[in-house]
């Protein structure tokens, strides 16, 4: 969805348990959607594309995606008949996503105006989703009768199917006192959510990038005795082995000692155990410079960090920038966080991603004033904090060969 984004959306989840004094009776819901996409209803979607002022020929384009479709079993060697798909959003067409979630938002819009929520600096949270991953939160017994009526109102017009053994229900404060029924069992945390283990917590951090570097390891082990030559195995390395981990770095860091075997498990990749070879200040510049782009695991942290943190200057801010805003000013002398950015302060609140990626806007700020502010891109990040070192030189002298530049070492053959 435009201007909506999966970090944010774990953010805001883990911010509720942040909270400092939350509602007595408030509560998280994570709700689980039986068969999601299978179950969609043909007729619901069409009374929804009508509904948002589509011009018709664009409708009609949509529909082809799931009218009219038809399938067939294989069994026993032999297909059975074609019959007639009469619900469901076809997985893996580019269109799908998108209709389930057009199938979907008349729900949360509804929640939207209908439920209260947690109230932060006059910001209601109420209802947060990643595909079929809800999560909705509320201030008591009230938000939950309307909560209750509002998903019984969807699953009769979408005609779908709410899996309430599987959907989790957490409270939010340690006063609450939950009756039972109408509220479900409470389930004990971290809450698992899209990949990460919230609340963020140096125990919940470590636990995760425990399992992060295990298979960070599983993967690079059947890779490295691979022949490829020095930038291969950059390119490797960044593509199947490291690509999973900045997902993970923009909101939870990993603790210091993974991100010492996570540089350990990079540098013997790509070095293949060799003692001999350029210094990774050298070796982190670009090729044009004389280096071959060696991922440096702390410097990439701290551009990851900044940019999440570079969310505070925004028009809309998130409401996990608000929570962290008003624990800030009541447990520390900092007003905000985008003050504390301009003023080059950092936190020892231990708190993430705030306290590290304060630290990575203020060490930004001090080498180039004013960056953060004008949010800049992950390049422009990379050069400020990449190593400052004398280029390499533009010629190598190597025994029995003789001077030859980067041109050569690089050469295609």
């Amino acid at each position: 969805m435009a201007k909506r984004h999966i970090m944010n959306t774990i953010l805001d989840i883990n911010s509720l348990f942040q909270l400092p004094n939350p509602p007595s009776q408030s509560f998280l819901l994570s709700l689980d959607w039986s068969k999601a996409y299978d179950r969609v209803s043909h007729a619901w979607l069409d009374h929804v594309l009508t509904h948002l002022q589509l011009q018709r020929p664009t409708i009609k384009l949509i529909q082809t995606v799931y009218h009219h479709r038809q399938t067939s079993i294989f069994i026993n060697g032999k297909f059975s008949p074609p019959f007639p798909i009469r619900q469901g959003i076809p997985q893996g067409d580019p269109l799908a996503p998108l209709l389930f979630n057009i199938s979907i938002e008349p729900l949360f819009n509804a929640l939207r105006t209908h439920m209260q929520g947690i109230n932060v600096n006059q910001r209601n949270f109420t209802v947060r989703a990643y595909a079929d991953d809800t999560y909705i939160g509320g201030t008591g017994l009230q938000d939950w009768s309307t909560l209750q009526t509002w998903i019984d109102r969807h699953l009769l017009a979408a005609n779908g199917k709410m899996n309430w053994n599987k959907s989790t229900f957490y409270p939010l404060s340690p006063t609450s006192n939950y009756s039972s029924p109408p509220y479900p069992p409470a389930a004990t945390l971290p809450l698992t959510t899209l990949g990460v283990l919230l609340p963020i917590t140096p125990e919940n951090s470590s636990t995760l990038w425990n399992s992060l570097l295990q298979k960070a390891k599983n993967r690079a082990a059947p890779l490295t005795e691979r022949n490829l030559t020095l930038r291969g195995r950059i390119l490797i390395l960044k593509s199947l082995i490291l690509s999973t981990f900045w997902y993970h770095t923009s909101v939870s860091p990993p603790p210091h000692n993974i991100i010492t075997q996570l540089q350990t498990l990079i540098n013997q990749f790509v070095w293949k155990g060799r003692h001999y070879h350029p210094k990774m200040d050298i070796a982190s510049l670009p090729i044009s410079q004389g280096g071959i782009n060696l991922p440096i695991i702390k410097t990439e942290i701290e551009i990851c960090l900044a940019k999440t943190l570079s969310q505070a200057f925004t028009t809309n801010t998130p409401f996990w920038i608000h929570v962290n805003n008003h624990i800030l000013q009541t447990r520390t002398s900092h007003n905000n966080i985008v003050q504390s950015i301009n003023q080059k302060r950092s936190t020892k609140l231990s708190i993430e991603p705030l306290r590290r990626g304060l630290s990575a806007c203020r060490k930004i700020e001090n080498i180039m004033p004013n960056t953060m502010a004008s949010m800049p891109p992950l390049p422009t990040l990379r050069n400020i904090l990449r190593p400052q070192t004398p280029t390499a030189p533009n010629t190598l002298t190597i025994p029995s060969v003789g001077t030859i530049n980067w041109d050569e070492i690089f050469h295609k053959h």
